[in-house]
């Protein structure tokens, strides 16, 4: 479980533009937790290696959007999220797994460097984006037409994201088996009265 609010993040870069994003030195996690992590990701022998991960670690392209290029996640930490990334890649990691909230929306990525330009032999993790439970979702703060159309250029300027949805709200179960993981979003109903309906994604 990393922390990518408090323990060592430096300063947010003021956008995609600052001259500052690409500096070797800007950190999510700081060094000693960056050492950490590497560490426990080198020596743990579980099958999946599931990471709780506060912010999207995937390559994310908003530029279809000029109010959505944040920095607020690792696209605006690039040289340590390549760091990490290559690390994985080198020591051959498989069976990776991020886990990540903070969006109000559900994600599923196929992680790689190139995000544009992937293939299946780049791909060295898969990341699960949950929904909320019951804070505003894009439809909620926009109509639900553009949070529709939201979803739809999210798809289509990012070939390594396989599913979003910015509009329900709901849970996600991983479940883990020895060769494979399965993510299932489950939606409610209705927030506005007490009711168990739900359905499956």
């Amino acid at each position: 479980m990393l922390d990518e609010r408090l323990e060592g993040r430096t300063k947010q870069a003021a956008g995609l533009n600052d001259s500052t994003i690409l500096n070797a030195t800007r950190s999510m996690l700081g060094p000693d937790q960056l050492v950490w992590f590497e560490q426990q990701l080198k020596n743990s022998t579980a099958v999946w290696k599931v990471i709780g991960n506060q912010v999207i670690f995937s390559g994310l392209d908003e530029s279809f959007n000029e109010n959505a290029k944040s920095t607020d996640n690792w696209n605006g930490y690039p040289a340590e999220r390549k760091k990490i990334a290559e690390s994985m890649k080198a020591k051959k990691m498989n069976d990776i797994i991020f886990l990540t909230g903070d969006t109000h929306a559900s994600w599923a990525f196929e992680v790689t460097l190139e995000p544009k330009m992937y293939q299946a032999k780049d791909l060295f993790a898969v990341e699960f984006g949950t929904p909320s439970i019951s804070s505003g979702n894009w439809d909620e703060r926009h109509s639900v037409d553009t949070a529709k159309l939201a979803e739809q250029l999210y798809l289509k300027y990012n070939p390594h994201l396989k599913h979003v949805n910015g509009i329900d709200h709901g849970y996600m179960l991983l479940t883990l088996y020895p060769q494979k993981a399965k993510a299932e979003w489950y939606y409610v109903n209705t927030l506005r009265e007490p009711n168990t309906g739900e359905r499956l994604f």
